[in-house]
């Protein structure tokens, strides 16, 4: 299995020794966190695949302007597949500035988004590959999570089943089963981190040498990951 190392290393050999063999295609990275890791693991792992991405990537936070802005660089770079990644870090974020009431309508709404890009004419033709959410520990209600609404875990279960539905319902779109795949938490306590019982940990700020180590080993799965949903796309499409 290959290091984020090798995959650097691949990219710089096919740079020297050309692209012969290789099959084109346009790739466009759309997420609302940064995703420069994972561009450098897909390009790589794209040639591993017997692909050469020709590969765009949207600006940090751009997920909406690039979807619904008619003049925006993603309608114009006219990709065959679009790989859409919101993080569940960042739907949390979201969810934790919202009352109850609008807690209850975070999946419902980020599900909505999903399907108007789906129903949107110029990416008809295109195949769209979402990732889903993995959950991430609910640092308020713990189990009782499953009895609320408005609750982070209840929320995340409820978007991943809307996609599952939506993935049905429109042959445009493809899931990336993230949340399936055991990948760890970057935003646990560090070890022997004092947790008082009766506060929230600070999920949001994580150490930042762990986070990025962290993040070169979740793009490695991530990109193996879309890899087999562009697979499957191929057969399915």
């Amino acid at each position: 299995m290959q290091t984020f190392q090798d995959l650097k290393k691949i990219l710089k050999q096919v740079q020297k020794d050309g692209a012969q063999g290789l099959s084109p295609l346009k790739v466009a990275l759309v997420g609302d966190t940064a995703t420069q890791f994972l561009a450098t693991a897909l390009r790589a792992t794209g040639c591993l695949h017997g692909f050469l991405f020709d590969l765009f990537e949207a600006e940090y936070n751009q997920v909406e302007r690039q979807f619904l802005d008619p003049a925006s660089e993603l309608r114009a770079f006219d990709a065959d597949f679009i790989i859409l990644f919101q993080s569940t870090h960042k739907l949390a974020e979201h969810h934790s500035q919202q009352n109850a009431e609008g807690q209850e309508r975070v999946a419902d709404e980020r599900l909505a988004f999903v399907e108007a890009l789906c129903q949107d004419p110029a990416f008809a033709a295109k195949r769209v590959v979402c990732l889903n959410y993995p959950e991430i520990e609910d640092t308020v209600f713990g189990s009782y999570a499953n009895q609320v609404p408005a609750s982070l875990t209840w929320q995340v279960r409820h978007l991943n089943s809307g996609l599952m539905q939506l993935a049905r319902q429109y042959q445009n779109l493809f899931l990336c089963d993230l949340a399936a795949s055991p990948i760890p938490s970057s935003r646990a306590p560090l070890p022997n981190q004092p947790r008082a019982a009766d506060s929230i940990p600070t999920r949001f700020e994580p150490n930042g040498a762990r986070l990025r180590y962290c993040e070169m080993i979740h793009s490695l799965d991530f990109a193996r990951s879309i890899l087999t949903a562009f697979t499957a796309s191929f057969h399915f499409h």
